[in-house]
């Protein structure tokens, strides 16, 4: 969403290419996963890229070619990629700094078992269990529940 970052980029020449080392650190703004709060990530990378004058424009992960007549290299879209790489896939509150009123929600709609929403068990007779057949896949998938 946003943040704020600080880069320092350091350009050296070295056989007819010049090698930009941006050294990036800030804070990034994102939302929660779980409870879709915003939380901020800290970021700090080093990157190298290896900048060439050529005929044509090519990117090449590390290595980039900027034509001639192009010799002028704007740089705000690479560090924002830079920046965007350190940014982890899953982004969650540490344990108990989510929304309370988020994750009661999500607790009152979330059923692994025979469980009710208030937390008891609900009863069932054996002839209703054993008139239903469970479907074996639904227990595969409830195991995935369990490990959340």
């Amino acid at each position: 969403k946003s943040g704020k970052a600080d880069a320092d980029l350091k350009i050296r020449e070295s056989g007819g290419a010049y090698v930009f080392t941006f050294h990036i650190k800030g804070t990034v703004h994102v939302p929660c996963d779980r409870c879709l709060d915003d939380m901020d990530v800290e970021i700090e990378t080093e990157r190298m890229l290896t900048v060439k004058l050529g005929d044509e424009y090519a990117d090449e992960g590390d290595m980039m070619i900027l034509p001639y007549e192009d010799a002028i290299l704007n740089v705000a879209w690479i560090i924002y990629e830079f920046i965007v790489l350190e940014v982890p896939l899953t982004h969650v509150h540490e344990p108990g700094h989510c929304n309370v009123e988020m994750m009661e929600a999500l607790a009152a709609h979330l059923v692994t078992s025979s469980e009710k929403p208030d937390g008891s068990e609900e009863e069932k007779s054996a002839d209703e269990e054993s008139d239903k057949p469970i479907d074996p896949r639904w227990n595969k998938l409830k195991k995935i529940l369990d490990n959340n």
